[in-house]
């Protein structure tokens, strides 16, 4: 056997024995989960699913969906009906611990569904629903990379965002993970339309808005306004879908708690500081109150002009592509993935686990894996958030700080960005080459 066989046959070997390694852990993973859910209910309130989603359908079941929203101008969570009926629900719950409902009306409506179960088996059934989202996706991804979805899925499990959206219950695998790939399928499918409407309904979950405006945004402004049409008439049904709900009162009152801020307050998680993972976040909760007026124009006025420099970054993209736009429709996706961190208000660890569509594309698209150098950062930024996780998991919170996270974050998005404006370039020398032959 030659030298060059020989190293093809160790490094296929290597791949079999890790895609095994992570399959098996990725399996006991996921009965852990489903393990603790089972025998731990006593624990279950300190899960975002039972203290928010499932306290807000049994208030609805009650018939307290007046209650659901608190008055902006109390401006305070502790005595809210929310917070005061969760406590009531959920008996175990340490009176110092504070909850409130800032989910849109919908979602209040679709919790309806899991007070109708124990909150033990509403758990289970929850986090089924979520796993099944996170192999739709992987799905989706797989039809649009020659990769097979079952890497994408069992790596996915092991990606410590992810993991912690599974342990907490929370929404970000269904309402926003599986509309991004699902749309992005479609889009690749050149059905941009859909793809529109599809993404929409991440207005469920508006911090996650800046992924998709970048990319809506700089095919908009390149003269592909497909997407845009139809993310507009998702947004407006969504608008009316959220008023029947309940009525117009109680979408109003939910419209006013963002539109008065309290949902960004600074102080809403004071004991899960390590939580926080977007810059803005960070800066606004170490400020003093005096200079917050100030720092909110700074922040935003940086934020903005990053925002739109990655807009033209990718106008200009999209335009060296021509004809083949989906083409790189990759690199803006990964791109506004990645810029989130910077420009989000509002952002938390879990929230994270949307950058698990990010690996899913550099590691599916052909022309992307070839990028060494990417794959070694991703790779590496997968394993410092993992252990990161498990730093707060295994030490008190104030042994974590998320400014360590927030620095790995700018770190990603440069390296990003600096990856896409290369793509560009050699895009843009390719096609001078092939206009000068």
């Amino acid at each position: 056997m030659s030298k060059i066989g020989f190293s093809e046959l160790a490094n296929s070997f290597a791949a079999r024995k890790l895609f095994f390694f992570t399959r098996i852990l990725s399996i006991l993973l996921l009965a852990f989960l489903a393990y603790a859910s089972i025998n731990f209910s006593g624990q279950l309130w300190k899960t975002d699913f039972a203290n928010v989603t499932y306290s807000a359908g049994r208030m609805v079941e009650d018939g307290k969906v007046t209650e659901l929203y608190l008055n902006p101008s109390k401006n305070n969570f502790d005595n809210s009906a929310f917070n005061l009926y969760t406590h009531r629900c959920l008996e175990l719950m340490p009176v110092t611990s504070t909850t409130a409902f800032l989910y849109p009306p919908f979602i209040a409506l679709m919790a309806k569904f899991f007070a109708c179960f124990p909150l033990r088996t509403a758990f289970v059934i929850w986090q089924s629903f979520c796993v099944f989202a996170l192999l739709l996706s992987t799905i989706f991804i797989s039809k649009t990379t020659n990769k097979h979805w079952d890497s994408f899925f069992f790596l996915s499990i092991l990606f410590g965002p992810v993991f912690h959206l599974l342990f907490e219950g929370q929404m970000d695998l269904v309402m926003v993970l599986l509309p991004l790939s699902f749309g992005y399928f479609l889009f690749q499918r050149k059905k941009a339309i859909l793809a529109g409407l599809v993404w929409s309904i991440l207005s469920l979950k508006p911090q996650f808005f800046p992924v998709i405006f970048l990319f809506i945004g700089s095919y908009a402004i390149s003269g592909r306004l497909k997407a845009l049409y139809g993310f507009t008439i998702g947004i407006f049904s969504s608008a009316v879908i959220n008023i029947f709900c309940f009525g117009p009162k109680i979408a109003t009152a939910w419209f006013m708690l963002l539109r008065a801020h309290v949902v960004l307050s600074d102080n809403i998680y004071p004991a899960s500081r390590y939580l926080v993972s977007s810059l803005p976040m960070k800066l606004f909760e170490q400020s003093s109150f005096e200079f917050k007026p100030v720092l909110h124009t700074l922040v935003y006025f940086f934020g903005t002009v990053l925002f739109v420099q990655a807009l033209f970054l990718c106008r200009q993209l999209i335009r060296t592509a021509k004809t083949d736009e989906e083409s790189v429709a990759p690199l803006i996706l990964i791109l506004g993935i990645a810029i989130l961190p910077i420009v989000a208000r509002y952002l938390l660890f879990y929230d994270l686990g949307v950058f698990a569509l990010a690996g899913m594309l550099i590691f599916g698209v052909k022309s992307l894996r070839a990028n060494k150098r990417l794959i070694t950062d991703v790779f590496i930024a997968w394993i410092l958030m993992d252990l990161y996780m498990i730093g707060f998991i295994s030490m008190k919170s104030a042994s974590i700080q998320s400014r360590i996270l927030i620095a790995l974050l700018v770190w990603i998005y440069i390296r990003v960005f600096i990856t896409v404006k290369k793509y560009r370039q050699e895009l843009a020398n390719h096609s001078e080459t092939s206009l000068a032959g």
